[in-house]
């Protein structure tokens, strides 16, 4: 049995956070559970011996050492060249305005079905941060339980969205128009 499994069925959006982050969070607790217990034992031992155990000072220099490089990996900035154009077609971002107008949420048209199978994915993901709309497209390591998955139509993207309970107004987003579903 997985040990994520009853974290994922039973914990809301923990099936939509990579497994690296996963691993992640429960490592980091048991990282500081560390680097808080090496530093108490530390502490607590008698003075006298602790100067002259060469053990402990090195298990206070790994912990203080991991706990630097936890906090420079968790402050890495995300390094970026794409401009506005490069993130997102224009005639595509053109549909911001129209879309923020008259939906609730947005799924975006594959027009383009050469493409790779997540370029629609990614490109979604973007609109929607963009325009604030939510989108049932994603780009992940697995979709959603029941989702119709990447290359799904749009007409059953909006039919899975509404058995979830979502009942807001849902549009297909393409470069040159967006239409209700």
């Amino acid at each position: 049995m997985n040990p994520y499994r009853i974290l994922w069925f039973h914990v809301p959006g923990m099936e939509s956070i990579r497994a690296p982050f996963r691993v992640q969070v429960f490592l980091y607790a048991l990282i500081a559970y560390f680097l808080l217990r090496s530093v108490e034992l530390w502490w607590t031992y008698p003075k006298s011996q602790r100067s002259t155990s060469w053990a402990r000072h090195v298990a206070l220099i790994v912990a203080c050492a991991t706990a630097v490089l936890i906090i420079v990996e968790m402050q890495r900035p995300v390094q970026s060249d794409w401009t506005r154009a490069q993130l997102l077609a224009p005639a595509l971002e053109a549909q911001i305005g129209p879309a923020r107008a008259s939906c609730d949420a947005a799924i975006v048209v594959d027009e383009n079905s050469t493409d790779s199978v997540f370029m629609n994915p990614i490109d979604a993901v973007i609109f929607s941060a963009l325009s604030g709309l939510p989108t049932p497209q994603g780009y992940s390591r697995a979709d959603p339980i029941g989702h119709p998955g990447p290359r799904a139509d749009p007409a059953r993207l909006a039919e899975w969205m509404r058995s979830r309970e979502f009942t807001g107004r849902v549009c297909a987003i393409t470069a040159g128009s967006v239409d209700r579903i």
